[in-house]
């Protein structure tokens, strides 16, 4: 049987973030984990008070594996700082954890963390990256892969090329590639995120640690991110967050500090199959 099953909803100062749904699996049958997925991606399909949903996340013995609901019906694995916050949480509070989480890498990552009531602080441990720059389509674009496949594009996208079509050219169709648009504007640079199931309506941990990432590996890129601060859009208008900060670590793998989340987990009443 399978443990606890919840839907989960992180929030910072109670602004919804990422909606998704978790389950307890570390007594579950193996084989029952992809009928699990296949139900699990119909309830995370969407929340229309949450900025992104479609997240899944599975306790397993071995660590934390989390995967992303496509429109298309599949499910992806993914990195996501939010749902890792959300395991944590149902993990339990009042006391500092390690885990390791699955998403894209071949191999896992090792993370720490602290729980207090809601609120979840992470540090994720990463080996070191390299940050491919290339021209697409007149702009400059940097690829990296560390925090999922990430495209960052600087400049407006071209009127006849949709974020769809972009994150699709310059990662494949039918993947978990994620897109960051990073563009001047009147009042300094904003961010837009946007993965399989469109805009993110806010700014993804994974997605601020991916620049912060790639600054340390392009420099350049720094110049539009003022105080190490990022401007992203939301429903509500224009907010500005601190970037990740990332650090080497004796051994000389890099350590990213994501900032404090809040989560909220509710009880699923209709249980899934086990």
């Amino acid at each position: 049987m399978a443990g606890r099953i919840c839907t989960f909803l992180t929030h910072e100062r109670g602004d919804p973030l990422t909606f998704g749904l978790i389950a307890d699996r570390r007594e579950a049958d193996p084989d029952s984990r992809d009928a699990m997925l296949r139900d699990m991606a119909v309830g995370a399909a969407q929340n229309p008070g949450a900025c992104a949903y479609g997240k899944i996340v599975l306790i397993e013995p071995q660590g934390i594996c989390t995967f992303q609901a496509t429109t298309g019906g599949d499910v992806v694995p993914a990195f996501c700082g939010n749902s890792t916050a959300a395991a944590l949480s149902l993990l339990g509070d009042g006391c500092e954890k390690s885990a390791r989480v699955y998403g894209t890498a071949p191999m896992p990552y090792d993370i720490t963390a602290s729980v207090t009531g809601e609120e979840v602080m992470q540090c994720w441990t990463v080996p070191p990256t390299s940050t491919e720059e290339r021209v697409w389509r007149g702009l400059p674009v940097l690829l990296t892969s560390i925090l999922n496949d990430y495209a960052i594009v600087i400049g407006r996208l071209p009127l006849d090329v949709s974020a769809g079509m972009a994150r699709e050219e310059l990662l494949g169709a039918g993947t978990a590639g994620k897109l960051a648009v990073v563009r001047e504007s009147e009042s300094g640079t904003i961010v837009e995120f946007y993965n399989t199931n469109g805009r993110h309506g806010a700014v993804p941990q994974t997605g601020a640690a991916t620049i912060s990432l790639a600054i340390r590996s392009k420099p350049w890129l720094g110049d539009h991110f003022s105080n190490g601060r990022v401007t992203y859009l939301t429903a509500n208008g224009r907010r500005t967050t601190d970037l990740p900060v990332v650090s080497e670590t004796r051994c000389g793998r890099l350590a990213i500090a994501l900032p404090t989340i809040s989560v909220r987990l509710d009880p699923m009443k209709v249980q899934l199959v086990a």
